[in-house]
């Protein structure tokens, strides 16, 4: 459907289809069937933000933080 107004064509898909994957992982889905690169590359990036670790993190950071 071509409207001027929801924007192009060619970017609703695989938008749609990153935004239905990360609603998915947010809620606890392991196992996505993808079909747009450009949607995996964006779920895959997201998933490598979220666990991504910082090594600079003390072990007891989470310790320090809870007794504030």
């Amino acid at each position: 459907m071509k409207d001027d107004a929801i924007g192009p064509r060619e970017l609703r898909g695989p938008l749609w289809e990153a935004t239905t994957a990360t609603m998915a992982l947010l809620s606890g889905a392991e196992l996505f069937m993808m079909l747009h690169p450009a949607a995996i590359k964006i779920v895959k990036e997201l998933v490598n933000t979220l666990f991504e670790r910082d090594e600079k993190v003390e072990a007891n950071a989470y310790d320090a933080w809870v007794r504030m």
